[in-house]
C-alpha cells in the first residue's frame, strides 16, 4: 500500500492536498507543533499550508512528500478519516473521468475503496 500511496500523491489536486492537510491538522488537535513533528518539517512550513485569516489564502501547497506522509499518517492514526480522504478523491478522479494516465493508479483506488467499504 506504500508505493500505491507513493504514486497516488503525485495526481492529487492542490484543492485536495489542502482538504488532507486541514483533516490531518484537525487530527493533531488543531496544534501546529505536533503537526510539524509528526510530519517533520518546520512550524514555520505548517504556518504557510494554513489559510490565512482574513482573506482565506494560502501561501503555499503541500509537497509530494507532506501529503504522502500525511496520507499516510491519517490511515495510522484515524482510518475513518482517512476512508473519507480516499472516497473524496475517487470521488474526484472520477469526475475527472480518469484517462490513460490515471489508468493503473485509478484501478488501485477503487479496489481500496471497495475494500474499506
Amino acid at each position: 500500500m506504500v508505493d500505491f500511496l507513493r504514486e497516488l500523491v503525485g495526481f492529487i489536486p492542490k484543492k485536495e492536498r489542502l482538504k488532507l492537510f486541514m483533516d490531518f491538522y484537525e487530527e493533531c488537535s488543531l496544534n501546529s507543533r505536533e503537526a510539524a513533528r509528526v510530519l517533520g518539517i518546520s512550524v514555520r512550513r505548517v504556518y504557510f499550508y494554513l489559510p490565512n485569516r482574513r482573506n482565506n489564502r494560502v501561501r503555499n501547497y503541500p509537497n509530494d512528500e507532506t501529503t504522502y506522509l500525511i496520507l499516510k499518517t491519517l490511515f495510522k492514526k484515524n482510518p475513518e478519516r482517512a476512508f473519507k480522504a480516499v472516497k473524496r478523491l475517487n470521488m474526484e478522479f472520477n469526475r475527472v473521468q480518469a484517462g490513460v494516465l490515471f489508468k493503473g493508479i485509478h484501478q488501485k483506488l477503487k479496489d481500496l475503496y471497495n475494500i474499506m467499504v
